[in-house]
């Protein structure tokens, strides 16, 4: 969808910064107002259109005239400070900031070796936010993506092909075994997950269901996990399950380093460019993150709801990038879905959440992805994001000998 991008709005929000832009002055100094010079060649580098660059360069000209928003303008190019009044700084002025910004990230990148396509990749996403901000705002030339962007530009997050990376702490709550012989992999729940008896996470869609929710168990000793859950297929089975740990090893569990992966807006997801990226991903961190090893992948997204396997076909990029993990249920709802699929406005998705029959039978069905999801809600049935999980051995695997014994006890 294309947009017109305006700055008709631009000083009004410039003068709702006045109160926050006299503290910036107060307490950081006059600053140093935007280089215009400087900033087109970041607009070039960043691949912004040409109508936003020259808006931006409008806003940067505003910002220059008036000591008090320089202040601020400098004040917020440090990123845990813009992290920190984010809500206050929104708009033209916040887009102008990450977009001023992008040097600082191409010379911490340069100095760290980080090859150029990288870090050309890993900027450009500002534009995605550029133009959700347009999409819900009429066509205002802004930025409201604070908290996804700061880790582009706090150096957490890169762009390696297809896909994107944060290297962190895992949070969820699914624990991962492998068999390193066999090469095999099982997800379990950690304690107290509560689960309806269809195996997703009971109050998904804010359906609770008493009558059928149990609580997920786990304990262990020196010699083995007992368990009640087994993941398979994007939902949860109540068994109880015993795995060897002088045979079963975790390798993800809350604390651990994992490579959490982010599908940013572009080509159809070929299980190939997936693959590659994944691949060069570990080469990537193997090398300049080396004091933090990883050996697993994780994914949060509602492309991963296993539902969706059953109208699209099974050579579609969604399936196949699905066929990638073991799929596991989390917590959420059909708002991505309704917000990514059917590209509403963000201010629209809760009317369509409170009823997505109506939704589902006004709504634009122009693709078979819309009418999957459509005729779904139709018939009842909900959407949910979901976890999925892989083992880096996935990429580069092992020569495996045939047969090997599974060593798990289902009881």
């Amino acid at each position: 969808m294309k947009y017109e991008y305006h700055t008709r709005l631009v000083m009004e929000e410039l003068r709702g910064l006045a109160e926050l832009a006299e503290r910036c002055l107060a307490e950081y100094g006059p600053g140093t107002p935007p280089n215009i010079a400087l900033l087109r060649e970041q607009f070039a580098y960043t691949g912004v259109l040409p109508e936003v660059a020259e808006g931006l360069c409008k806003v940067a000209a505003m910002v220059a005239v008036d000591p008090v928003l320089t202040a601020l303008y400098s004040a917020m190019l440090d990123m845990p400070r813009l992290h920190q009044h984010h809500d206050q700084v929104t708009g033209a002025m916040q887009a102008l900031i990450f977009l001023s910004a992008t040097a600082d990230v191409r010379a911490k990148h340069a100095t760290m070796g980080i090859p150029d396509e990288i870090t050309r990749d890993t900027v450009a996403d500002v534009n995605v936010a550029l133009k959700d901000y347009a999409r819900n705002h009429d066509g205002a030339l802004g930025s409201d993506y604070t908290n996804w962007l700061i880790n582009h530009y706090t150096f957490k997050l890169y762009k390696i092909g297809r896909l994107q990376y944060i290297l962190k702490p895992f949070d969820g709550n699914v624990r991962v075994f492998i068999n390193d012989t066999a090469g095999e992999i099982i997800l379990t729940a950690k304690s107290g997950v509560a689960f309806r008896g269809d195996g997703l996470i009971d109050g998904q869609n804010n359906i609770f269901s008493p009558e059928t929710r149990w609580l997920s168990k786990c304990d262990e000793d020196d010699a083995k996990v007992v368990t009640n859950c087994l993941f398979t297929n994007g939902h949860a089975v109540r068994t109880p399950l015993a795995l060897d740990k002088s045979v079963w090893r975790v390798v993800l569990e809350s604390g651990m380093n994992v490579l959490d992966m982010h599908i940013p807006e572009g080509p159809s997801l070929t299980q190939s460019a997936c693959t590659e990226s994944m691949r060069a991903a570990c080469r990537f961190f193997d090398h300049y993150f080396s004091d933090r090893p990883i050996e697993t992948f994780y994914c949060g997204s509602w492309l991963l709801d296993a539902e969706m396997q059953s109208f699209l076909p099974p050579l579609s990029g969604i399936v196949q990038f699905q066929k990638l993990f073991h799929i596991y249920p989390e917590p959420g709802s059909d708002r991505e879905f309704i917000y990514r699929v059917f590209d509403i406005r963000r201010s629209d998705v809760k009317a369509a959440l409170d009823d997505v029959m109506a939704f589902a039978k006004s709504t634009d069905r122009s693709t078979a992805l819309r009418r999957g999801i459509a005729d779904h809600w139709l018939a009842g049935g909900r959407f949910h994001p979901a976890g999925g999980v892989t083992h880096r051995s996935k990429l580069f695997p092992p020569a495996v000998q045939a047969n090997r014994p599974r060593n798990v006890d289902i009881e």
